[in-house]
């Protein structure tokens, strides 16, 4: 992933957050996670393993940022 795919996750991001939606990452690998890491995408994008977990864990919190 480069420069443009982060910047397609940050466009669809704040589209999501726009019209009120939560965003969620899951089933991350070590190289995506590097990248989120670095980037700071894991300040704005929760990770969760499953997309079970998300949904719990973004219904839990209400889909606010940290």
């Amino acid at each position: 992933m480069d420069s443009s795919g982060i910047g397609l996750i940050m466009g669809r991001y704040k589209r999501v957050m726009f019209r009120g939606g939560k965003a969620a990452v899951t089933n991350v690998g070590n190289e995506i996670e590097r990248i989120f890491r670095l980037s700071g995408l894991f300040k704005i994008i929760e990770r969760y393993a499953t997309p079970e977990q998300a949904v719990a864990g973004l219904n839990k919190r209400g889909g606010q940022d940290k």
